[in-house]
This record gives structure tokens, sequence and C-alpha cells, in this order.
């Protein structure tokens, strides 16, 4: 889903992704899921003919599960992970003269992953299993 608006200001896409387990080109289930949504948030104003400025938000949020090929040759588990991502900015442009732009961009974001995997480093240096 896109939409814009009237003005040409403001835009803004949702995005919804899922997937499953699928056969590689052997013929052998691999195990995957996807259950991910993504949002982007585009607003702006024309100041004047020589600035802008503009406000941007991107989201980005998943559940997956997956095991890659050599894992599964090595009996190992899934990976389980979550994903929250978030990200803002706002930026001011202004155009100076005709050869001369200037820009302020203040910008913030957050990333938390949170995974399950089959052995993880403890700072002891032993592997565990979930």
């Amino acid at each position: 889903m896109r939409a814009v608006s009237a003005d040409g200001t403001g835009a803004s896409k949702y995005q919804k992704d899922k997937s499953g387990d699928f056969k590689d080109g052997h013929g052998n289930t691999v195990p995957s899921h996807l259950d991910a949504d993504s949002v982007n948030l585009h607003l702006g104003k024309d100041l004047s003919k020589a600035s802008y400025l503009a406000f941007n938000l991107r989201s980005y949020k998943d559940s997956d599960r997956y095991r890659a090929l050599y894992e599964k040759q090595q009996g190992l588990n899934v990976n389980r992970g979550n994903y929250d991502y978030l990200d803002g900015d706002l930026i001011w442009n202004v155009k100076i003269n005709d050869t001369t732009k200037n820009q302020m961009s203040i910008s913030r974001s957050k990333y938390d992953y949170d995974t399950f995997t089959h052995g993880m480093w403890t700072p002891a240096g032993s592997s565990y299993d979930f």
C-alpha cells in the first residue's frame, strides 16, 4: 500500500512479507519462516523556493526461523529471531545560490535483535544450547 498527499509533500508505504519452508535444488526441505511488517513515512514542506524541510520515519519488525544447509548437515537446531528496527530523521535543505547548498540532518535509530540459536557463546568461553 502506498499513499501520496495531493500536494506531493507526503508519502507512506506499508509492506507485509511472509514466507515459509522451501525446497532447495536437490529437493531437500529448508526450514524457513518470515513474518515481517515494514512502514515508511515521508512528510515534507517547501518553506520557500530555496528551502525544504522533511521528516522521514522507517520501521521494520519481524520474526524469523531458518537453518543453513551446513547447520542441518551438522545436526544443529533451527535458529529463531525477532528484529525490531525504528529510524527517523529530520532534514532541512537550503539552496544558498546556484552553486551552494546546505543540509542539516538530525536522526535517531533503535535496533533490537533477539536470537535463539543452536549454540550461543558465553563470556566464560563455553557454548551452550537453547
